[in-house]
């Protein structure tokens, strides 16, 4: 994933791989294009084993959307990290759920490649809770603007980071909506 962001503790923009490795390797090579990019800033480079509870530990207040906006609300947030995160869908992912019969996420080969533009918000104040979310939300909402009418638009909001004010099953389709309803109550 490939991540622009704003942090409030070094006032500026900044870029960010995150690269992920699902085997037990210490420094797979095929990561090394990412790995060994410069310039980077050392102190945050994060890159080691771990395991999913304790990367999830690490977060703080966090809120995550998944879908331009101005940063002015946002630069006096106590804390405020702004990420602006694309992960794409390959069409070869898409392709690898056809032979199971298709994925219940109402994506198919021929919609892709398709990309999640997520944003990710960390802050420390609760009273900024309203102000945030209604930020990114508005972001949200000129970037689906935008894409539907570049034809460009596609329903699919993905379940991890999704937030309250949207619904990511319906996102899915209407039958499969009602597929994950019956299995449900199986």
């Amino acid at each position: 994933m490939i991540s622009l962001f704003f942090a409030a503790q070094v006032g500026q923009v900044m870029g960010l791989n995150q690269a992920y490795y699902t085997q037990e390797v210490e420094k797979p090579a095929v990561l090394d294009p990412f790995t060994t990019m410069e310039p980077q800033v050392k102190e945050l480079n994060s890159m080691r084993m771990t395991n999913l509870v304790d990367a999830a530990e690490e977060q703080a207040r966090q809120a995550s959307t998944d879908i331009s906006g101005r940063l002015d609300k946002m630069k006096t947030i106590d804390g405020m990290v702004f990420s602006f995160t694309m992960q794409s869908y390959r069409v070869s992912l898409l392709e690898r759920t056809e032979p199971a019969g298709g994925n219940v996420l109402g994506m198919s080969p021929s919609d892709g490649p398709l990309v999640s533009i997520l944003i990710l918000l960390y802050w420390n104040k609760t009273e900024d809770d309203e102000t945030v979310v209604s930020t990114a939300r508005e972001i949200l909402e000129d970037i689906d603007r935008d894409a539907a009418s570049r034809s460009t638009s596609v329903p699919f909001k993905y379940l991890d980071y999704a937030f309250s004010f949207q619904d990511p099953i319906w996102s899915y389709g209407h039958g499969n909506h009602k597929t994950l309803q019956e299995v449900s109550r199986k």
